[in-house]
């Protein structure tokens, strides 16, 4: 009887709201970044954003700072654009021969209705890599057809663990 009643007990404190703790995140910067990828890709813009300002939290890396400021520029609001932008500004500073870097970086630029900066990233961009460059110009001439993730960094390549027994020792 005194068994049933504390298995009981552990039971109901295993199932009630908030007795749980929530496990910290041990995820590296990379592993948050394809996680943020992968709900950019799904349309996740909010959780997107989030896992990217994790990221951010762990280590100053520019296609962090080039998605987050793709996210900002999926999400209409006040301030977004600009907040962008800075983000846009800080990808450039940390890397400078990222295409893909360039070419979100002018389109948001042209869509904050900064035409001289937006101007010189696509110069950039032409000197980088042509065909970015053209894609660039094919999305500005017409916005509403333009890919959502246009500009997006793409997934970082973790490398593989070392394969487990299978009891994972």
């Amino acid at each position: 009887m005194l068994r049933s009643v504390v298995w009981i007990l552990g039971f109901a404190l295993l199932v009630a709201p908030g007795c749980r703790k929530k496990r910290p995140d041990h995820r590296n910067s990379a592993e948050l970044h394809n996680e943020a990828v992968y709900r950019l890709k799904r349309g996740e813009y909010p959780r997107a954003e989030q896992l990217l300002k994790k990221a951010l939290t762990r280590r100053n890396y520019a296609p962090l700072h080039n998605n987050l400021a793709l996210v900002l520029r999926l999400q209409p609001g006040p301030g977004q654009l600009e907040t962008a932008l800075k983000h846009c500004q800080k990808a450039v500073s940390l890397e400078q021969q990222d295409g893909q870097i360039y070419l979100n970086c002018a389109f948001i630029a042209a869509q904050a209705k900064k035409p001289e900066l937006a101007k010189n990233y696509q110069g950039k961009l032409a000197s980088l890599d042509s065909a970015k460059a053209q894609e660039l110009r094919r999305a500005l001439d017409n916005p509403q057809k333009a890919s959502p993730l246009l500009g997006m960094s793409p997934e970082v390549k973790l490398p593989r663990s070392k394969p487990r027994g299978i009891l994972g020792r």
